[in-house]
């Protein structure tokens, strides 16, 4: 695919980029000056300062064909399918092996990969929150995706070719979004549902506890009670006195387990 100077172009890990310049220029081993495109990225730069890189391919060669058009519209509904898929056997690899696994796919530049990526990614943190270096992959993926996507849109839809580049980001991180809303929304059921759980069992243990103290202070009162009918016999005081301890002891018990329910 020949490209000229304004068009836009994807090249493998790096996006898409803006070719800026064509020109000639001398390569060490090769005999003659070899054409190279300029690419510089991000596409939508207009001043030095917002390049934020620079890459020349050769026209001709191998490292021309890793340079390819933005993906056509019907590759769109694809990688949509695939952001969809669910069905997917659990990963048994490590994630030192899984995200090797990762970094190939997105290096091939192949949107239906980096959607697997994505796909992947925002499941996983919807279980656990990710790591430094997962956040990264996963935010990378998400933006070669949207970029992509983006420019599509642009070229080949006649009603997306008058909105802004941010308006059609705008749209499709929407439409990702949605994608994984339902997902989202479940794991959030669970939470609640868990939390719910834990309160409950809290609360049962702290009744039990409750009414165990409850009832150690009712029995204290009815020894006490017992004990001061005991008063005039020396026998049944001292009886009433065994009771009133072991009622005092009951009751520092229930005390107890107030305070480890509580904790719990």
């Amino acid at each position: 695919m020949k490209f000229k100077i304004g068009d836009v172009a994807v090249y493998p890990g790096k996006g898409v980029g803006r070719i800026d310049d064509i020109n000639s220029r001398q390569i060490p081993g090769m005999d003659f000056p070899t054409e190279v495109y300029v690419v510089i990225f991000p596409s939508h730069a207009t001043t030095k300062e917002e390049i934020s890189s620079s890459l020349e391919v050769p026209v001709g060669g191998e490292a021309k064909k890793k340079l390819r058009g933005v993906m056509p519209l019907d590759q769109i509904e694809e990688l949509q399918n695939i952001l969809k898929i669910r069905d997917i056997e659990p990963s048994n690899q490590t994630w030192n092996r899984r995200y090797r696994e990762y970094m190939a796919k997105i290096a091939t530049g192949e949107p239906l990969q980096i959607a697997e990526v994505l796909r992947d990614l925002a499941l996983l943190k919807l279980k656990k929150s990710l790591s430094f270096g997962e956040r990264k992959m996963y935010d990378q993926a998400m933006d070669l995706l949207i970029e992509e996507w983006t420019h599509s849109l642009k070229a080949y839809q006649k009603e997306s070719a008058a909105h802004s580049l941010d308006i059609l980001r705008e749209n499709i991180t929407g439409i990702i979004d949605a994608i994984f809303l339902p997902d989202q929304e479940a794991a959030e059921a669970l939470q609640t549902e868990k939390k719910n759980k834990k309160n409950a069992k809290k609360l049962a243990a702290a009744e039990k506890a409750s009414k165990a103290k409850a009832l150690a202070k009712a029995e204290a009162e009815a020894a006490k009670a017992e004990a001061a009918k005991a008063a005039m016999s020396p026998e049944m005081n001292a009886e009433a006195t065994d009771n009133t301890a072991e009622a005092t002891d009951n009751t520092a018990e229930a005390t107890d387990n107030t305070a480890e329910a509580t904790v719990e």
